[in-house]
């Protein structure tokens, strides 16, 4: 199984909310993919608070149900800071998997999805597909 339109087959969009004395990460997730699913998620947040968590699973786009105005599968979460930080800083980790949760067998792979939003200064953002394998 290829893997090389991973990225191409999940958008994440991260939107950052600038302000004087607040700022927030709307993180946006849309799985384009027809045959892999984001499960497990887990995430940490260094900095802030979560004030919206993200979902466990991004399921496999619904094809029967896919039109230009509908966004079936798209899962919202929010990050911002709070009185104590002033910034927000974290990341989401999903497994990638099969439809329905069945194991890859080329391996275990995981979407990281991080961010660095200051109260002040330049935002930092990243997505990568990684290979347990190559971690360990």
């Amino acid at each position: 199984m290829e893997f090389g339109g991973v990225l191409n087959g999940v958008a994440a969009g991260l939107l950052a909310m600038n302000d004087a004395r607040f700022r927030e990460v709307k993180l946006i997730i849309i799985n384009r993919h027809q045959k892999l699913e984001l499960r497990g998620m887990r995430h940490v947040l260094l900095n802030g608070r979560c004030s919206r968590a993200p979902h466990a699973t991004v399921p496999v786009e619904d094809v029967r149900n896919i039109s230009i105005y509908s966004n079936n599968n798209e899962r919202v979460a929010t990050f911002c800071t709070d009185l104590t930080a002033f910034r927000t800083r974290g990341c989401v980790v999903y497994k990638l998997t099969r439809k329905g949760g069945q194991p890859l067998t080329d391996g275990r792979l995981f979407v990281i999805i991080g961010w660095d939003v200051q109260l002040r200064g330049a935002n930092w953002f990243f997505i990568e597909v990684v290979d347990r394998k190559s971690v360990v």
